[in-house]
């Protein structure tokens, strides 16, 4: 009994600190080497082999940027560790990671998946639902928007 009273108050002892939210914090997602979106800059950009890039400034509304704000923190992604790669169980090659890179004041995270695959390690698996629902909403919001629906397909192709 004893222990377990001591597993419990061990285990809930960072459960009354309130966490710092840095509403500023920059955030970038980029699949392989296909598109990229850059939030402190507003903008998406579509990469081609046959021609430059195709920067796409957004207009992200307030509300669209508070959204993607909250889903960080709200998701724990800030709590990753400033490293953290994913690890999962598939074997297409090649691999298309999406890589999030998050930076505030305090510190900076990359955080890396494979966010076509469905089929991640025990210990990840949590982390990776967290990090896919994330890269959900920024695909919503930013792939809902004209200039970036009528963008010319990336003529990227992988073997």
């Amino acid at each position: 009994m004893i222990k377990l009273i001591l597993f419990v108050t061990m285990s809930c002892a960072g459960c009354g600190i309130k966490r710092e939210v840095d509403r500023n914090v920059a955030i970038e997602v980029a699949f392989a080497q296909t598109w990229k979106v850059d939030l402190k800059k507003d903008s998406f950009t579509m990469f081609y082999i046959s021609r430059s890039p195709l920067a796409i400034n957004l207009g992200l509304t307030q509300a669209e940027k508070t959204r993607i704000t909250d889903a960080w923190y709200s998701l724990e992604l800030d709590q990753l560790s400033p490293q953290t790669t994913i690890h999962d169980n598939c074997r297409g090659m090649p691999k298309l990671n999406t890589v999030i890179r998050a930076r505030t004041a305090a510190h900076s995270q990359e955080i890396t998946i494979d966010a076509h695959c469905d089929d991640f390690s025990l210990f990840d698996s949590k982390k990776a639902e967290r990090v896919k629902k994330f890269i959900k909403i920024i695909q919503d919001i930013v792939f809902s928007r004209p200039t970036v629906k009528g963008a010319p397909n990336s003529d990227v192709f992988y073997m």
